[in-house]
């Protein structure tokens, strides 16, 4: 290949390097990002240990015909006895449900592996070429870049990982056979060093694709789960938080929250003034809920508050009174004082329902019976709460 094209080919992969794909991932999904990254990459973990096997073999089975010293490739068996306990392993940990939780410390440790293999066979070759024992034996340096090539595409999802592979398992050989060789193995050394920087471009772009269809993926479940004006979760998102709280066993309670007289703020200030009231109740219902708290909307006046690790009824109904407290307060719309008042019901999981669907069905029961007090006696009283027992 001509040294323009050379030039040209380290002048994208700077390019790559330089502007990467995460500088489209925004804080909010980065974690979600990550963790598809990770996913992506692990489904591709049979086939890294089945290329490393089989290049392993190819090289045993060239060097055993040549008849070159047991002593000298020996290793490659135990690696590759290794590498195939380690291929059953993942296959049968794969569909484990707590899988997830280690997938980081998974990547980092396949990505030591993976380089290690690969830079194993790629010393040992050179290894092999500068003693003499390989000198003609061409397959094996092509068989180097096959399997980090094919092992860097499963890595793909992992930038540095796949680029990585492919430094350690071809540069430094081609190098030494281009330094070293007779014109035909620098001729070789040559083609290796090219592969390399094609598939290093290719890694690279094919990188920005996957990170834009991940990314675009989490944009799109990210709106689905959040309500579009407040910011807020959606119903579908709380649902989706209480029967993940209620998997895991542990105590919560739901509070359901309406507004007064909402309709007649939209009528009199308009729909902009009502929007804006909304923010406001979004805003003071996030910040009296305790960290870790699910506040979410529901549509129209209507909030939902996800209350983790409540520790009994009294917890409850002092955790659901403050919220009210701190939301039913004058509000400033747009220089327009308007006064905040609602209903609320809550209701806690086991001793109100045994399941989701149940707690939120006292918990709506809790407000109609809030809403009905509230309206039976208009003593100036703005915080009402009730629960179902």
């Amino acid at each position: 290949m001509k040294g323009t094209g050379a030039m040209e080919l380290m002048r994208r992969i700077r390019g790559h390097l330089s502007t990467g794909g995460e500088d489209r991932i925004s804080g909010d999904i980065a974690d979600a990002v990550r963790a598809v990254q990770l996913e992506r990459a692990l489904a591709h973990v049979p086939m890294i240990y089945a290329v490393a096997i089989f290049n392993l073999m190819l090289v045993m089975i060239l060097c055993g015909h040549r008849g070159l010293p047991l002593s000298t490739y020996g290793w490659m068996g135990i690696v590759g006895i290794g590498a195939f306990a380690r291929m059953l392993y993942w296959m049968r940990q794969r569909d484990k449900s707590g899988l997830r939780h280690n997938a980081e410390r998974m990547m980092v440790t396949l990505t030591t592996v993976s380089m290690t293999l690969i830079a194993g066979l790629s010393a040992w070759t050179i290894y092999a070429y500068s003693s003499g024992l390989i000198v003609d034996i061409m397959l094996i340096p092509i068989s180097l870049v096959f399997g980090s090539t094919v092992i860097a595409h499963c890595l793909a999802p992992i930038r540095r990982a796949a680029v990585g592979v492919l430094l350690v398992g071809v540069l430094p050989c081609g190098l030494f056979m281009v330094l070293t060789g007779d014109f035909e193995t620098r001729l070789l050394g040559a083609s290796m060093i090219t592969v390399m920087l094609l598939m290093t471009v290719f890694i690279l772009e094919s990188y920005e694709r996957i990170i834009g269809s991940i990314v675009m993926e989490e944009e799109i479940r990210r709106l689905a789960l959040t309500d579009p004006l407040t910011g807020l979760a959606n119903r579908r998102a709380i649902m989706e938080a209480v029967e993940a709280t209620d998997g895991k066993g542990a105590g919560y309670a739901l509070a359901v929250l309406d507004l007064d007289g909402f309709k007649q703020i939209n009528d009199t200030l308009g729909h902009q003034a009502g929007d804006r009231l909304l923010e406001i109740v979004a805003e003071r219902l996030g910040a009296s809920a305790r960290a870790g708290d699910t506040v979410g909307r529901t549509g129209g006046d209507e909030f939902l508050v996800l209350m983790r690790e409540v520790a009994d009824a009294a917890d409850a109904a002092a955790r659901a009174e403050h919220m009210m407290a701190a939301l039913c307060r004058d509000a400033d719309v747009d220089g327009t004082t308007v006064p905040l008042s609602g209903s609320l019901g809550y209701a806690l999981s086991g001793r109100d329902g045994t399941s989701p669907d149940a707690v939120m069905a006292s918990a709506d029961e809790a407000l109609y019976c809030a809403k009905r007090d509230h309206y039976a006696q208009r003593g100036g009283q703005d915080v009402w709460v009730r629960s179902v027992a």
